[in-house]
């Protein structure tokens, strides 16, 4: 079996109320049917007492991790947490799950066979994109015949690769793309995809589809690519991604059509769709969907329940500390 390396970064205050999201987080990976993981998790500097709930539930799972460090962005998180679980064992592959994204099940397992099945050291996959009113649809990964193609559909901004489903081979993510750019605090999932295809290009490898549906995205009113956008961070980011790529007329046209369809704040809505037939077929579904609709436990079996019920006394007497 080969390991795998499941990093979540967070960052949680009283205000942007994301715990939760967290807790369901935590959940879902712990229901994968691939057991051979390590979950590292990454407080980067949350303001509220968030940390001591990870911590409890930690205590509880020898197979998640928790750190802590002062705020600094989800790449730094991210590029922390391997670096602190790389003391604890060696991975053979390595994926993010962010605070507000879930594992459906079967993700980690499906998109492994896809890598060993393929040779291929970069995965991407079909995902899920669910609204907080519980709208959700389908969307389906792109296969490129090679990683050139890859590259250049990313250049360009056009759709290439649904982000939370990424799933590097360890080596190539430690040595060959050097983890996350620290300096990117928007848009960084763009920046390490844009990073990936280049370098499967350099070694003339190519990149894989997975199509299972693997991951469920939420957007939510805590997200930060509005905020992002309106305060220039997005912007600024999208100057230096470009900067390791294009040089100038190129890099002046593409800033100028990112500023258009990407760091205008009228691009930074989403319109939700109505779920399609294909949800249907995706195993568990129904009962994820309905799960985070109510923010209510679903009943699957006696340790799944009893873990649930272990986050609900957790959050019980978080509140009663918060009240005394």
């Amino acid at each position: 079996m080969s390991k795998v390396f499941v990093v979540t970064p967070f960052f949680c205050t009283q205000g942007n109320q994301r715990l939760s999201y967290l807790l369901e987080t935590l959940y879902w990976v712990r229901r994968q049917s691939y057991r051979d993981y390590l979950h590292v998790v990454v407080d980067d500097g949350s303001t509220d007492r968030s940390i001591e709930v990870v911590e409890e539930i930690a205590a509880q799972d020898s197979r998640l991790k928790v750190f802590q460090k002062s705020n600094g962005g989800s790449s730094s998180a991210i590029n922390y947490g391997v670096a602190q679980a790389l003391r604890i064992a060696k991975p053979g592959f390595i994926t993010i799950c962010h605070s507000d994204d879930v594992m459906l099940p079967g993700s980690l397992q499906a998109r492994l066979d896809t890598a060993q099945r393929t040779g291929s050291e970069f995965v991407h996959s079909d995902y899920l994109l669910m609204t907080e009113d519980g709208v959700v649809r389908r969307r389906r990964a792109k296969d490129m015949a090679t990683a050139a193609e890859l590259y250049q559909r990313l250049l360009s901004l056009k759709k290439a690769v649904l982000y939370p489903t990424m799933f590097w081979e360890a080596d190539f993510f430690l040595d060959r793309i050097g983890g996350f750019d620290p300096e990117i605090t928007s848009a960084e999932d763009w920046d390490i995809a844009l990073r990936t295809a280049q370098q499967l290009v350099v070694h003339r490898s190519a990149p894989a589809t997975c199509r299972a549906a693997t991951m469920l995205k939420r957007n939510h009113a805590g997200c930060l690519r509005i905020q992002n956008t309106l305060d220039g961070t997005k912007a600024r980011c999208y100057e230096r991604i470009f900067r390791k790529h294009l040089k100038g007329r190129e890099y002046d046209r593409a800033m100028a059509k990112a500023r258009q369809t990407r760091l205008h704040p009228s691009t930074s809505s989403w319109r939700p769709r109505h779920v399609t037939k294909a949800l249907r077929q995706v195993p568990g579904f129904r009962s994820i969907a309905s799960m985070l609709r109510r923010r209510t436990a679903i009943s699957l079996d006696r340790e799944t329940n009893a873990f649930l019920y272990d986050m609900r006394e957790i959050g019980a007497q978080m509140r009663c500390r918060r009240a005394a």
